[in-house]
């Protein structure tokens, strides 16, 4: 592993360290300016693991410049009391791509933020996270680790999360959302921490207690305010509040927004899930106000279960209320579909509990059993469904090692075909996603 700036025997550049397998780039006085930042790493089909009894602190440190992961597996990153995460960055500018990998953890899965930089004015910027499985096993669930979400961004702009499985996931060390989108000034000395332009899209989310969390600003300490986060195209089911690892049922929602972000936005994507409230409102502490400037909410398919939405006391009627209902959907029309309002097609919810027994199986592969061979999600240039391809002499389609497995980085590729779990017939989609079927119709809003 080779940066330009490792030609500098000076310059530190990678470290291993006890509590994580791989440090790029440093903190504190080691780099705290942008020129310090040590750039151009690649780690391709690398195996890093936690010991399986004891566990591990952390996978890789991303506080580099310019710095692609692909292609590699991450597992037993786990700790009791203490954050632990397979890839975390905080102190690096980006660019960052992260594909293709198994990524395993207890605490947070992937994660950007969460210290303060050392460098002023850092915010990590151009981050993709394409075609991973962020996973861990339910087995975690009962053995005491810290769990507290799978993606989180509590400083970072400009990224891409798409087209990864987002799975098992339960009310822990936090109130159980998998993905976390809250800007944090960790220590008071970054009021810069910010989280903007965000865009999460034609991922699938199951086997969750709750999907988003979405914060306007910190509460702790001074931050600035989060913006344009894009929810689209995704498909979220068996999200429930049976998982949990102690006494406090999961949430089980599509989202809690509150805080005051500003340019919000659900579109396009499909969830089953058994919580009271589908979405959940509520005001906060902020400097600028509840409002939610710009919320927009189409084209989804949402449970009514006892709400569709759900806001907290003290809040509904108030600017913020009105200045949702005003920004897009007329709110209580369009979405709380009670007797005698007019639900336009483009927005059906739905009360029918037979409609989860209706969806179809997406299109994906299995993951092995863990000690087997890692099965590669990269999908086929003619966008071919969700399904591994360990034959070699299919690189042109599949660009995966002929020598290495992702798993245990001794295997080689066996030349069979992975054995794939994916519905047919009519309705399903060539890029992962199935059409849910209701009387022979589609239902509007499913992708």
């Amino acid at each position: 592993m080779e940066s330009a700036a490792g030609r500098d025997p000076q310059r530190k550049v990678a470290t291993v360290r006890p509590f994580q397998d791989v440090e790029l780039g440093a903190t504190g006085s080691q780099q705290n300016t942008l020129s310090q930042v040590p750039q151009h790493f690649l780690i391709d089909r690398v195996y890093m693991h936690g010991d399986p009894t004891n566990g591990q602190r952390r996978g890789v440190a991303l506080n580099s410049g310019d710095t692609q992961v692909l292609n590699s597996y991450f597992a037993d990153f786990k700790g009791k009391n203490v954050d632990t995460q397979a890839i975390r960055g905080w102190n690096g500018p980006g660019p960052y791509l992260v594909e293709n990998n198994y990524l395993e953890a207890a605490g947070e899965n992937i994660m950007f933020g969460g210290s303060d930089p050392s460098v002023p004015n850092l915010v990590p910027t151009g981050i993709t996270i394409r075609h991973n499985y962020i996973s861990r096993p339910m087995a975690w669930m009962n053995q005491g680790w810290t769990v507290k979400n799978e993606v989180e961004f509590k400083n970072a702009q400009n990224a891409v999360v798409e087209g990864n499985i987002i799975e098992n996931h339960w009310v822990g060390g936090q109130q159980g959302s998998a993905i976390v989108v809250t800007p944090r000034n960790q220590s008071n000395t970054a009021p810069w921490s910010v989280v903007r332009d965000i865009t999460f899209q034609n991922n699938i989310i199951r086997h969750v207690s709750s999907a988003f969390n979405i914060l306007g600003y910190d509460n702790l300490a001074p931050s600035q305010q989060t913006e344009s986060i894009v929810v689209r195209n995704n498909l979220l089911y068996d999200v429930s509040s049976k998982y949990t690892s102690n006494s406090v049922a999961g949430p089980a929602r599509l989202a809690i927004v509150g805080a005051g972000p500003k340019n919000v936005t659900f579109d396009h994507n499909t969830i089953d899930n058994d919580g009271a409230s589908t979405l959940f409102l509520y005001g906060g502490a902020t400097p600028t106000g509840v409002q939610i400037a710009g919320f927009t909410l189409t084209n989804n398919l949402l449970k009514q279960n006892s709400w569709v939405d759900l806001r907290r006391r003290g809040w509904a009627g108030t600017a913020g209320d009105r200045s949702l209902r005003a920004e897009r959907d007329d709110f209580a029309q369009h979405v709380r579909g009670r007797a005698g309002e007019t639900v336009p097609d483009w927005q059906r919810l739905s009360d029918d509990r037979a409609v989860a027994g209706r969806f179809r199986q997406p299109r994906e592969c299995g993951l092995p059993a863990r000690g087997e061979e890692f099965v590669s999600q990269r999908r086929h240039r003619s966008q071919r469904p969700w399904c591994g391809l360990h034959r070699a002499d299919e690189r042109d389609q599949w660009r995966f090692s002929r020598t290495a497995s992702c798993h245990a980085a001794r295997r080689h590729a066996t030349g069979r075909r992975a054995a794939c779990r994916h519905a047919t017939g009519t309705g399903d989609h060539a890029d992962g996603f199935s059409t849910v079927y209701r009387d022979g119709n589609r239902l509007a809003g499913t992708h």
